[in-house]
């Protein structure tokens, strides 16, 4: 008992330190406290130990030993006596990344709302749509001259080696290309070019047509371009199709070689065969059209007005037979150009699959209505981009199996009327086409930072539900906020 009075704490320096060090991180306020509790209960553990016949010194490195590691307590005892904006400064982060993901969710689901809302409206302006396209088919069909064909003599074989091309091409294929811009192409000089343009820019344009210097142009191919029934741009010498890469798609020179229509009946006036001018005119913008894609038929519809002025003039000062007409009036190609635009816009996954169905169902052999192969087309390179967004559902999503399984019958029952090769083959590697920068990058092509930016946030989005189908309806139905960057984001490298 005698031991056990003599002990006294304040003297024992070994024991001083280690309640010290415990009590180094707690707060002033509550250290006295604290470091007397600690003492009491430290004096107690060794006053046992003496009572057990153990000497003070040991009986302290006892106490220290079992009472626990210093560092550890001093942890354990700060954390349950910090202060209040210590536990604040890790609740208040954590409730504002649940209210951050809480205004996410609630951004995307009213996003999601909105754009449903625009799909409803398209759907309901379909059926004034079907009712239209009806009346328009059955003009194109009497015409039939614009429409698209699959068989026969194919030009491509015989053109699309003298072609000027643009868009991405493989590194193995530079120098190719390059070749061919020196010896047999069919390139418009772009001197040419530019008087040809200042001179369209005059509506009365034929009375300067003397100053376009026809010695640089090769005009003779197209004398033979009524003999062929389609031109297929996608069958080249240099680069078959199983070779090429369904993103960095490569096109004919179109802001080129378009002016062809307006040289032929330019070499017409000049020869003074006006009316052989205005066949080759005609033949080259039926051919252009069957390469089923848009720009072709861009082309149909702007260069037409000029051979519409070339048949008035030619029929008003007595340059052409009495009974001459024009293979493609102004009537057909008005119509042709509405047809094709209406279902441009509606072949994709927000549409009503009957609606879809009845729009693309061929007719009558389906190759005279018009857009149907570029509709497809133009929609399978869209939706081969944002097919994994919507391909497979989370729980609570919508689910677009029915939409997809309609898509795929009709791009499968349209072997009988379109080529589409270059786009069938798209369809088939959609799974693979998840990284769009990187396709790109085989190519040896630098690629624009805002691109690479677009493309990670595209890919990442895959993989979130809900925000996954809100990029993917984006994408389809061209929303203002993101049309611009979506278009461009689409189409880089192929124009």
């Amino acid at each position: 008992m005698k031991k056990i009075l003599e002990y006294n704490i304040q003297q024992d320096k070994n024991a001083q330190t280690y309640i010290e060090t415990i009590c180094a991180r707690v707060p002033r306020n509550k250290r006295a406290e604290i470091k007397l509790e600690l003492e009491s209960h430290f004096a107690d553990l060794v006053e046992m130990e003496l009572e057990n016949g153990r000497s003070q010194q040991e009986a302290s490195a006892y106490a220290i030993a079992n009472f626990g590691d210093a560092k550890h307590l001093q942890s354990e005892i700060y954390k349950a006596n910090r202060p209040l904006y210590w536990q604040l400064a890790f609740v208040i982060p954590a409730l504002f990344a649940c209210l951050l993901v809480l205004a996410m969710v609630g951004v995307v689901e009213l996003y999601r709302y909105d754009s449903d809302r625009e799909i409803t409206r398209k759907n309901e302006k379909l059926e004034e749509k079907l009712a239209e396209l009806k009346s328009l088919d059955k003009t194109n069909q009497e015409a039939g001259f614009l429409k698209n064909i699959t068989t026969g003599r194919d030009f491509g074989p015989v053109i699309n080696s003298r072609l000027p091309w643009t868009g991405y091409i493989s590194a193995h294929n530079e120098e190719i290309h390059s070749n061919r811009k020196k010896t047999n192409s069919i390139r418009i000089p772009d001197q040419v070019v530019e008087k040809i343009e200042k001179i369209l820019s005059n509506k009365n344009w034929i009375q300067s047509i003397h100053q376009i210097d026809m010695s640089k142009v090769d005009i003779e191919w197209m004398n033979s371009l009524k003999d062929y029934d389609y031109w297929d741009v996608t069958q080249t010498e240099e680069e078959e199709i199983s070779t090429m890469s369904p993103i960095a798609r490569r096109f004919p020179f179109y802001n080129n070689i378009q002016h062809y229509a307006v040289l032929a009946l330019v070499t017409g006036f000049k020869q003074k065969s006006l009316a052989r001018g205005i066949r080759n005119a005609e033949h080259y913008l039926r051919l252009v059209n069957t390469n089923e894609d848009v720009l072709s038929t861009i082309q149909v519809v702007g260069k037409h007005p000029y051979i519409k002025d070339a048949f008035e003039y030619g029929k008003k000062n007595g340059l052409l037979p009495k009974d001459f007409k024009l293979l493609i009036d102004a009537k057909t190609v008005e119509s042709f150009e509405r047809a094709l635009w209406h279902r441009l816009r509606y072949f994709d996954f927000n549409t009503d699959p009957k609606k879809l169905t009845s729009m693309y169902t061929p007719a009558n052999g389906g190759s005279t209505k018009a857009g149907l192969c570029h509709g497809i087309q133009e929609g399978i390179w869209r939706m081969a981009r944002v097919h994994r967004y919507v391909d497979s559902t989370f729980p609570f999503e919508k689910s677009y199996a029915k939409q997809l399984s309609n898509i795929e019958k009709i791009i499968q029952s349209s072997k009988k009327h379109c080529r589409l090769r270059y786009a069938r083959k798209m369809w088939e590697q959609k799974q693979k086409l998840s990284s769009f920068v990187q396709e790109l990058d085989q190519y040896g092509k630098r690629i624009p930072i805002r691109y690479t930016l677009f493309s990670r946030f595209l890919h990442a989005t895959a993989n979130l539900p809900f925000l996954r189908q809100t990029v993917a309806r984006t994408v389809m139905t061209g929303r203002k906020e993101f049309s611009a960057v979506l278009k461009d984001y689409l189409v880089y490298g192929n124009y």
